[in-house]
């Protein structure tokens, strides 16, 4: 995107209008969707094909343009939403700064860390999707962090280029005298990952776009598509280990391997920058840091946040939900012989016309059978209106607050099995 890798950053302050322009010189069409952005009235800039809009096609271009509004401010990204595409590096950082609060006095980093795959997801998915490879999703050849690793060609084999000459890994220079944000964004797609500096201790100050209570820890474990922002405390005594030579820490982002389907011998799990507090004006030294000791637990599970609590604290209202929407999630083999996740029995297919405009056209219409359900039914699905079978669309009045209750029928676990020295119990 605009020749760069990852795509630029996307920034503004709340109150703002963000604009952005997209020409697609793509062979395929493209889009772009703003995770974790609500898009409260405009549904359309949502970059959702199929559901909220259209692809951009080859050739074309398209205005995305919506309101950075009030309580917005936190870390974002955007991402290609045209089947994998976003996967084959189509993405990019977006950052809402609040208006209220004041800059921190030190620098402000985006860190991305991913999985990398040396195939294109074109050539992916289709193995992915074939029957007998339930659960057994294409696993990553190894990590980047800002778009930049270092692979070791010994093990890439010759199937791929390889040439590490001249890589050079991605390097945060730090002023040791101040405090610094760093904004970590799992950009990648499937790998969980474990990421921590050597030797630092910070503060997790925000949880995808909600700023937290302060909350001291030095390893945080994020999954796609989640972001945490921390702040690195000043270092005045790093200053002084820089003088003598020691001025560089390992940043370590580790994919969890036991969450995969299989760990190939030849998978390089960590992806590694460089924390330099040298002036930038010079080249960095190799880090001789020490990785923290204590091991960080074998589950496939988010980081657990039950004490972390949000700044600005929001009582739940109302008390009771005016409907309860329960889904049933399930992967299957389909007519096609291709393996498709499910909800209640609805596997998602685009339709030509996207969901948001078949709705647009019935209200145009006015024809109030298509927004009607069946007597009866809960949740109150809407079968005239939309294929059940290719979409799942609940009616829901105005200002409704839903209870959504989603039961997970996938037999693929999540956990990985007990160490062999453990007792099980039945």
């Amino acid at each position: 995107m605009n020749a760069q890798f990852p795509g630029p950053l996307v920034e503004a302050n709340e109150g703002d209008t963000i604009v952005v322009d997209v020409h697609n010189r793509l062979t395929n069409s493209t889009s772009l969707h703003w995770h974790g952005f609500p898009q409260n009235g405009t549904n359309f800039m949502d970059g959702t094909v199929g559901v909220t809009s259209c692809a951009i096609p080859p050739g074309a271009s398209f205005r995305y343009e919506f309101a950075a509004a009030a309580g917005l401010a936190g870390t974002y990204w955007y991402h290609a939403h045209f089947s994998t595409t976003r996967t084959d590096g189509l993405f990019g950082p977006l950052v809402v700064h609040a208006r209220a609060a004041p800059r921190a006095p030190g620098s402000d980093r985006i860190v991305m860390v991913q999985d990398w795959y040396h195939d294109l997801s074109a050539a992916l998915l289709p193995r992915y999707l074939a029957p007998g490879n339930e659960n057994a999703e294409p696993v990553p050849n190894g990590a980047l962090i800002n778009g930049r690793g270092r692979a070791d060609c010994a093990r890439v084999g010759t199937a791929h280029r390889c040439d590490p000459a001249g890589v050079a890994l991605e390097v945060l220079h730090l002023d040791p005298a101040k405090p610094h944000k760093l904004r970590f964004i799992n950009v990648g797609a499937l790998a969980e990952f474990d990421v921590d500096i050597d030797e630092h201790a910070v503060s997790l100050v925000e949880v995808d776009g909600v700023a937290v209570v302060p909350h001291a820890m030095h390893r945080l474990r994020i999954s796609v598509a989640q972001r945490y922002s921390v702040v690195v405390p000043a270092r005045p005594a790093a200053a002084a280990a820089a003088a003598r030579g020691r001025s560089s820490f390992w940043l370590r982002a580790r994919m969890l391997p036991h969450c995969f389907a299989a760990v190939p011998d030849a998978l390089q799990l960590e992806a590694r920058a460089v924390v330099s507090y040298a002036p930038p004006s010079l080249a960095p030294m190799q880090p001789e840091s020490r990785a923290w000791d204590d091991a960080a637990p074998l589950e496939c599970l988010e980081m657990n946040l039950t004490s972390v609590a949000p700044l600005h604290a929001l009582p739940a209202a109302p008390p009771t939900a005016d409907l309860l929407v329960r889904l049933r999630s399930s992967f299957a083999i389909g007519a096609y012989q291709l393996s498709r996740g499910f909800f209640n029995g609805t596997s998602w297919r685009p339709q030509r016309t996207p969901t948001l405009l078949q709705a647009i056209a019935g209200l145009a219409g006015a024809n109030a059978s298509l927004f009607s359900a069946p007597p009866h039914a809960s949740p109150p699905v809407l079968d005239r209106a939309y294929d059940v079978a290719r979409q799942l669309v609940v009616k829901l009045d105005r200002g409704a607050v839903v209870d959504l209750l989603i039961d997970n029928y996938d037999d693929g676990s999540r956990r990985s099995p007990p160490p062999p020295s453990s007792k099980n119990s039945s």
